[in-house]
């Protein structure tokens, strides 16, 4: 939920939407959550293969998921998984990887007349 604060503030100096993703087995209840902590839409990704963690089911999910809906950031937790995950799929996205960030900034939307 704390990304999605830092997720809030970039999106808000974009001009843009943030989205949330869960992935999991039973997780579209949780959706609703995502949205009070501030996600402007939110992506589902709820089947019994995701039950248990496994890289390369997760990875398919979240790259589907960004390759549907390009996505200008994307924000993984610190954590082992988190670290996992944005590893794996940022060898399939055209962008880079900044691990264990502690301070998030970016410039805003230069919007043009």
């Amino acid at each position: 939920m704390e990304l999605l604060g830092a997720g809030r503030t970039l999106a808000d100096k974009r001009g843009t939407e943030l989205g949330g993703v869960l992935i999991g087995s039973g997780v579209k209840p949780l959706a609703p959550t995502l949205f009070a902590y501030g996600a402007d839409v939110v992506y589902v990704y709820d089947d019994p293969i995701f039950a248990h963690y496994r890289t390369e089911s997760y990875m398919r999910a979240l790259l589907d998921c960004c390759q549907k809906y390009k996505p200008e950031v994307l924000l993984y937790g610190a954590t082992p998984t988190g670290k996992d995950l944005a590893s794996a799929i940022a060898t399939d996205l055209p962008t880079g990887l900044t691990a264990d960030t502690t301070i998030l900034d970016i410039e805003e939307e230069i919007r043009h007349a």
